[in-house]
């Protein structure tokens, strides 16, 4: 049987029933999960946690299209343990275009659109909680090559949790939870000086049947009544067609931290968003790679660095400390070939293993392009040879170790 059947995804009732069913709104794929997984529609990864073994299926981004949003798009983020669904994170939401035709604009909904990292929580014999690509939380996105502490999502999730006074006692066990996490240790593109939760879905699940149900998020407002958990709020705008509402919220006028707008079809629970382009610009220049230190290299490479301090001045102190890694670095790497090359105080293969490539290559320039001209390799010609240096060599050169 499949993890998770066709028909399964249901909007729950919005009157005080919480277990009367409404049409469905999204369908599991009739096919097993499994032949999704061989066919590459799906990953699945393994993770222990708490002595209890979790699987996190999710779907192949590069098999995800159009006509597959509606089977594989709903694997977003699946949480399993011995063939039982333990947490289920919203689908992957509809491209804007195809929104845009299918359901008229006065037929939606416009919510702010929350940045931060997700949070599932879900109830197996304690409460746990998940990302989207993991079990556990005990892990943080962003690492640093200057000593630093890295806060876990699980410590930062836990202590906002601890700041808006929410105590886990008073949430449904038979329900999983999305939470959107800010942090200020945790910043993606717009700068947080306080730590906030907002609730953004809850599902019950009925291992029985493999059926979702939504929840509808007033549902569940009487539980959270008393804490600070916030909800996405409504946006209020006097606009008339999707175009109206780009130009208010996805585009070149719109301020950076502004992400955009999600839009929800009220009827069928169908979702799509548009970005702030200006947003986009920031969060790209960012990237994704959890490493600072290489992140620095990428921008040094793209000459963004000063760009990029301009949105994140905070990472001013470490960037300076890589600047002084690659200059202290580009120095080692003259000196050797010096020694090496022109004083010939012993053969290369005696020179640590970092520096080998680096110093073969100047001399490889001084061969081919500055021998025949009477030039030799300077600092400078050092300098410009480090400069063109794709990021990933550099960034193997500075944290190479030897195991010797």
């Amino acid at each position: 049987m499949s993890l998770i059947e066709s028909n399964d995804i249901v909007n729950e009732s919005k009157d005080k029933n919480e277990n009367e069913e409404k049409k469905d709104i999204l369908n599991f794929p009739s096919q097993n999960h499994e032949t999704m997984i061989k066919e590459g529609y799906l990953k699945r990864r393994t993770f222990q946690c708490r002595d209890k073994e979790y699987c996190v299926i999710r779907y192949a981004k590069k098999r995800l299209e159009p006509k597959n949003i509606g089977s594989v798009g709903l694997f977003r983020s699946v949480i399993s343990r011995d063939g039982n669904i333990k947490a289920f994170a919203p689908p992957k939401g509809i491209d804007s275009k195809d929104f845009f035709m299918r359901f008229p604009f006065n037929e939606c909904l416009v919510e702010e659109y929350v940045e931060g990292t997700m949070i599932n929580m879900f109830f197996d014999e304690d409460w746990e909680i998940s990302t989207r690509s993991s079990v556990g939380g005990n892990f943080g996105f962003f690492q640093t090559n200057t000593g630093e502490n890295i806060m876990t999502f699980r410590s930062m999730f836990l202590e906002a949790c601890n700041n808006a006074n929410f105590d886990f006692d008073i949430l449904n066990k038979d329900l999983c939870y999305s939470f959107v996490l800010q942090h200020p240790r945790n910043r993606i593109v717009t700068p947080f000086t306080e730590t906030n939760i907002y609730l953004i879905a809850c599902y019950k699940i009925d291992n029985e049947t493999k059926r979702v149900s939504v929840v509808p998020l007033e549902n569940t407002i009487h539980s959270f009544e008393h804490t600070l958990i916030r909800y996405p709020q409504p946006i209020c705008c006097n606009v008339n067609n999707y175009d109206e509402l780009e130009t208010m919220y996805a585009s070149s006028k719109v301020d950076y931290v502004n992400v955009g707008a999600m839009i929800y079809h009220k009827s069928s629970g169908a979702r799509t968003k548009i970005r702030n382009p200006n947003y986009e610009v920031v969060r790209k220049l960012r990237g994704n790679t959890p490493k600072d230190q290489f992140r620095y290299l990428i921008l040094r490479n793209e000459r963004n660095v000063m760009k990029y301090l301009k949105y994140y001045p905070e990472d001013k102190s470490s960037f300076e400390v890589y600047c002084k890694q690659v200059n202290d670095f580009t120095k080692r790497v003259f000196e050797h070939y010096v020694e090496c090359y022109i004083q010939k105080q012993k053969p290369l293969l005696e020179y640590p293993y970092q520096f080998r490539t680096h110093m073969y290559m100047l001399h490889q320039i001084y061969l081919t392009q500055l021998r025949d001209n009477r030039k030799h390799v300077t600092k400078q010609v050092t300098i410009d040879y480090v400069n063109s240096l794709p990021p990933s060599k550099l960034f193997f050169s500075l944290n190479y170790k030897s195991d010797e």
